[in-house]
C-alpha cells in the first residue's frame, strides 16, 4: 500500500501522494512540519492536531503509546584520538535497549560530537526499520538532527550530505517524529543517552 503525505505547515499544506510533492512543499521551509502515514484517516488527524503536538508525548513518561518507538539519542567526542560516540536509549511497548557505537571517519570527526549525534539518529532509525516498526520518536538535543534530516538546513559536509541521504530511505519505511530536548535539563532518558555515547568512547 502506497504511504500518504501530509504537510501541516509548508509552503503548500494538505495531503500528497508522492514523496517528492510534499518535498517540494517542505525543503528549505524554516519550520516545516510533515509526516507520512500508511491511512488517509491518520494523515487527516494530524492534519487537524493543534500545533503543539510534538508535546503530547512526555520523555520521562512510562505511559507511552503502543507500537510507537521512542528513541533517545546524543553524541560525544574523544578529542585525542579523533573518535565519535553514538548513544542511543530505545523504548518500544514497555523494553527499554540500549546502543552505543562509535567511528573515526576523517571527514566526520571534523564535526566533532556532531558526528556521534548522526550516528546515534541513524541507528534509532536502523533499529526501528529492523524491528518492522512504523512510528518513531527521536529525542534530540542538536537541532540539525532534525532540520538535515527534513530538509530544512543545507548539507554542505559529507556527513551532513550523506545524512540526509540515509533519511530519505528511511522515511520511505518510517513515520519518523523529532522531538528537542534541551541537553542537561534532568531528562533522565537524555541523560542516559549521553552517558552511553560516552562510554561507546571508553
Amino acid at each position: 500500500m502506497s504511504k500518504i503525505y501530509a504537510v501541516r505547515k509548508g509552503r503548500k499544506t494538505g495531503l500528497f501522494n508522492t514523496w517528492a510533492e510534499c518535498e517540494s512543499q517542505v525543503k528549505g521551509f524554516s519550520g516545516a512540519e510533515f509526516k507520512s502515514f500508511a491511512s488517509k484517516m491518520d494523515a487527516e488527524d494530524y492534519l487537524n492536531l493543534k500545533s503543539g503536538h510534538k508535546k503530547q508525548v512526555c520523555p520521562n513518561s512510562n505511559e507511552f503509546k503502543k507500537d510507537i518507538m521512542h528513541a533517545w539519542v546524543d553524541g560525544s567526542f574523544n578529542l585525542k584520538n579523533k573518535e565519535y560516540g553514538a548513544g542511543a536509549l530505545i523504548v518500544f511497548n514497555d523494553i527499554k535497549k540500549e546502543i552505543k557505537a562509535k567511528g573515526n571517519d576523517k571527514e566526520l570527526s571534523k564535526m566533532r560530537n556532531v558526528a556521534g549525534e548522526i550516528l546515534a539518529s541513524e541507528l534509532a532509525m536502523e533499529y526501528a526499520v529492523s524491528k518492522n516498526v512504523k512510528n518513531l520518536v527521536i529525542y534530540h538535543d542538536y537541532m540539525g538532527i532534525e532540520k538535515w534530516c527534513t530538509g530544512e538546513w543545507k548539507t554542505n559536509k559529507s556527513g551532513t550530505i550523506e545524512y540526509k541521504e540515509k533519511c530519505k530511505n528511511y522515511i520511505k519505511r518510517l513515520n519518523i517524529e523529532f522531538v528537542k530536548v534541551k541537553a542537561h535539563s534532568g531528562d533522565k532518558n537524555n541523560e542516559i543517552a549521553d552517558k552511553l555515547a560516552k562510554e561507546s568512547l571508553l
